[in-house]
């Protein structure tokens, strides 16, 4: 029974490749159209070290302007008091309205 199924299904799928596949290559040459060479790869231009200063000093203003805005952020909201750590603790704790268990 399983090498029925097996068999049919390897029938079918040659048979898809046959129709789908093979015609497209079914010239003499069976390549593809154009083959690059190395004359055909981007060819570096200008200096690369004054290009990559250019790029390294555009990133290093944008961390500093990152930073800087983080830590003008976190001193104007402790200043405010929005950024309250809540890290004091009381010397005792609230009442507690629980009349079951009365200290």
């Amino acid at each position: 029974m399983l090498n029925e199924i097996h068999k049919t299904a390897t029938i079918f799928r040659r048979q898809v490749i046959k129709k789908s596949i093979l015609p497209r290559f079914a010239s003499k040459d069976c390549g593809p159209p154009w083959t690059g060479t190395y004359n055909d790869l981007p060819q570096p231009e200008g200096d690369w070290k004054i290009i990559n200063d250019r790029i390294q000093k555009k990133g290093m203003k944008v961390l500093i302007l990152g930073i800087s805005s983080l830590v003008i952020t976190i001193l104007f909201g402790k200043a405010s008091g929005m950024l309250d750590g809540h890290h004091e603790f009381p010397d005792r704790p609230a009442p507690s309205n629980n009349y079951k268990c009365a200290p």
